[in-house]
Order: structure tokens, then C-alpha cells, then sequence
């Protein structure tokens, strides 16, 4: 056999080495030729997904006075007011661009991307319909897949919750069958309170129907599971899942609600743990058939059993998880997203990294103002001297006007950082004091 010299293996190795130069190269070309317009009803982590393409064009739901000047003032990004399915339409051909791919990164939308993509000639791996927004749909598949959820009942009217009064137990959790991130979800100790806030979400329905299109509108009542909260972020990849991003989540109560307020990864969560969790989260992927694209699986844990709390077909956060998950393992989760949501075939993800001593958190402050802004700052002197900021993004500017909670969350102050601590407690309180740097004045 003939033995290869040291000079050969340079060779081979050089030859190797610019073959995979070359073949990023085409990979890359391929990526700038796709054309793909991108629906979002808000700016925040945009630049993420928009620094992965040069012909990346977005169609944004909402009011540029509302936001920075790099985003009102970007020719790629494009405006309206307008959620009905036929002005996206309009405003999407009035780009005058033939674009590939259609992409949506938040729940607004997604009961219209098949109508949508038909009627402008684009290709898209988004889930659509009632399985991607209706909460009452999820449970239905649920059910009959024997995945355990909150026992639920589904109302149609107040009048018909009026009927079940002798039949419901307290606490509970109320919510409507569509909306986003933790809107419209009440917990209820009596009747009144259920009353009130059936009300409050039957409004809500109307609200939701007029504007995003939601097509169910009902009123569910739920088992309320006051045990430990997961979420899980998943990328698919032509039916298999690449990456799990578990995040462990602390809530604070402000009244009934349940207001979004810290995700972290959790450093003393047990491997075998760590997979229960991501073998739930995958089956609720796998019963809704998602091929491509991205799940966010919220669940609790309560006497050794999970229950699924609610599944979105979108990145966690809007991305917030990848952006949570990047900094433990310097994995670009959005450029997963994007080429598997663009078709191209990706690589599983399992990357293990030490995480003793440390918790990484995303934190969004539990604000519990609401008026006009006068002032918001973050004042990094109030830390502990084992707390680590990565980001500050501050989501609302000094005049800026805050409606309460009750009427719809508005995120205001998001943070990232790391805890050094092996305690769970300890993490707690240092958490405590990252939320109190968050200074927000109103008037």
C-alpha cells in the first residue's frame, strides 16, 4: 500500500479546505438570490433575521412613529395599520418584488399565510389555520393523542358559563382560545371574578376578530397547575427536530394576571428531566405535523406529572430564546430558523456546555405602570456583584403612552444576563434586584 508523505496530506488537506470554502460560498450565493418577505407585527430582534439575507424585505404591522429610526428608516421595511388579509396582500405586491419565501415570526397572522402565499406566489413552510392560533383546536388534538393538558371547558357565549356556575371549581385559569404571549390570561377565585373577566375577555374575542381575522373566539376555562414552568423552543427541520432549548420560567403576579418576567436556563436541571420535557414538546410538534419551521411548548410540572400549557408555531419571544439560548452556546438559532424555514436541510444541534454555577436569564421587567413615560432608565449599581448584564433594550421611549395590563401587555425594559450562583434562591433575589434597575417613570 502506498504510505501518502507529509507534503500529500497538505495537499489533501488544502484541497479539503477549499472545497468547504467553495461550498459555503454557493451556499451563500444561493442565500442572497431567495427573496423572502417577512409579516411581523413588531420590530424587536428584526435585525437578527434581516442581517441573514441582503434580500430579506419585511412587512411591518404597526405604527413607524412607534419605532427606532434604523427601523422606520430602513428601505426593506415596509408599513401598514391594516391587519386584513387582503391589505397584506396589497401591501406585499405593491413591493413589486417576486419574492420565494414567506415567513412570519409571531401569531398575528398565521390563521392567513396559506390564502396569503397563494395569492402572491410564494412558497411557505408556516403552519396555517386554527392548529397554529386556536387553543381550543390544540387541545382537541391533544386529547385524542392522550397528551395530558388542564382539564378545559370551552364556552361559546357568557350566557353558557352563566349554565356551568354550580359545575366549576376554584382557582382557575381563564383565557380566550386566540391571542399571544400571556394577554387575556386571568386567574379566578369566584364566580364574580369570573363574570368580570369573561366579560373583559369576550371584548377581547370581538377585538380579535375584527383586526387579526381569528376565526374560533371562545371562552376557555381551565384546571389552573400552580407547579414549576417550562418552555420549550424546537427548530424542525423537515419533520425532525434539530435543537430543544429548554428554559426554565419565574412568573410575578400582578392581580389576576400572569405577566411575562424571567426565562432562564436552568443550571441544576437534571439531564433525564431535561428529556421528558423535550419528548412532550416534540410529540405536540409531531401531532400537528409541523415539517419546518419552529415550536415554543409552554408546560408545568405538578407531582411528577407535565402537562401542556399552550403550543405556539413560532419562535419563542419572537426570538428571545435563541437570542437566551446563543449567549450558553454561541449557536445563531435565528439562522437555523431561516434555513429551515427557506428549505435548505440542516444539521442536528447537540451541544452540551458546562453550565455549573451559572444561571443566563431574560428577564422583562414587571411593570405595573401605566401612562405617560417620563423617564426610563436601568441602573446597573443596584446588581449584585455575581450578576452579569449581556443586553439592556429598552421597548418604550420617554412619551411614550402605557395602557394597563388588562388591556393589553406593552413590553417596555428586556434584559440579559447571567447569575453567578449554584442557588436557586440566591438567583431569585439577584433577580429581584435586575428588575428593581429597571427604572420606569409614568405620569
Amino acid at each position: 500500500m502506498m504510505q501518502l508523505k507529509i507534503w500529500h496530506v497538505m495537499i489533501l488537506l488544502y484541497l479539503l479546505n477549499y472545497e468547504i470554502m467553495v461550498y459555503k460560498e454557493i451556499i451563500q450565493m444561493n442565500n442572497n438570490m431567495v427573496k423572502v418577505i417577512l409579516i411581523s407585527s413588531g420590530y424587536y430582534l428584526l435585525e437578527e433575521y434581516m442581517q441573514l439575507n441582503d434580500n430579506i424585505y419585511v412587512l411591518l404591522t404597526c405604527d413607524p412613529q412607534y419605532c427606532p429610526d434604523e427601523i422606520k428608516n430602513n428601505s426593506k421595511i415596509f408599513f401598514t395599520l391594516d391587519y386584513s388579509k387582503e391589505n397584506l396582500i396589497r401591501e406585499i405586491q405593491k413591493i413589486n418584488i417576486k419574492f420565494d419565501y414567506l415567513l412570519c415570526i409571531d401569531d398575528k397572522f398565521l390563521d392567513r399565510i396559506n390564502e396569503i402565499k397563494e395569492m402572491i406566489g410564494v412558497k411557505s413552510f408556516q403552519i396555517s389555520g386554527d392548529i397554529a392560533r386556536d387553543k381550543s383546536v390544540l387541545k382537541e388534538y391533544m386529547k385524542i393523542n392522550n397528551i395530558l393538558y388542564p382539564a378545559t371547558i370551552s364556552f361559546d357565549s357568557i350566557k353558557q358559563i352563566e349554565e356551568y356556575k354550580a359545575q366549576i371549581n376554584y382557582p382557575s385559569i381563564i383565557k380566550p382560545s386566540n391571542s399571544y404571549g400571556s394577554n387575556g390570561v386571568y386567574l379566578i377565585e369566584n364566580f364574580q371574578e369570573l363574570k368580570n373577566f369573561s366579560s373583559i375577555i369576550n371584548k377581547y374575542n370581538i377585538f380579535q376578530k375584527k383586526f387579526y381575522g381569528d376565526s374560533r373566539g371562545k371562552i376557555l376555562l381551565e384546571e389552573y397547575i400552580d407547579g414549576e414552568e417550562y418552555a420549550v423552543d424546537i427548530i424542525w427541520n423537515n419533520g425532525v427536530p434539530i435543537c430543544e432549548l429548554v428554559s426554565s420560567r419565574l412568573h410575578v403576579k400582578e392581580g389576576n394576571m400572569f405577566p411575562d418576567y424571567v426565562y432562564f436556563i436552568d443550571c441544576n436541571m437534571e439531564e433525564e428531566k431535561r428529556k421528558v420535557i423535550c419528548n412532550l414538546a416534540e410529540r405536540v410538534g409531531e401531532i400537528i405535523e409541523i415539517t419546518n419551521g419552529a415550536t415554543h411548548t409552554e408546560l408545568r410540572e405538578k407531582n411528577g406529572r407535565y402537562y401542556v400549557l399552550e403550543n405556539a408555531v413560532r419562535p419563542g419571544g419572537g426570538g428571545c430564546m435563541y437570542q437566551l439560548h446563543r449567549y450558553m452556546t454561541e449557536v445563531n438559532y435565528f439562522n437555523q430558523y431561516y434555513q429551515s424555514m427557506t428549505g435548505n436541510k440542516i444539521e442536528k444541534v447537540n451541544i452540551i456546555k458546562n453550565m455549573t454555577g451559572k444561571f443566563i436569564f431574560f428577564l422583562s421587567y414587571a411593570n405595573t405602570k401605566s401612562g405617560i413615560v417620563t423617564k426610563i432608565e436601568f441602573n446597573r449599581n443596584q446588581l449584585g456583584s455575581n450578576t452579569e448584564i449581556f443586553k439592556v433594550d429598552f421597548l418604550t421611549h420617554i412619551g411614550d403612552r402605557i395602557l394597563p395590563n388588562t388591556k393589553g401587555m406593552r413590553y417596555t425594559i428586556f434584559v440579559f444576563g447571567i447569575v453567578h450562583t449554584e442557588s436557586l434562591r440566591e438567583f431569585e433575589r439577584e433577580i429581584d434586584k435586575v428588575n428593581s434597575a429597571c427604572i420606569l417613570e409614568v405620569i
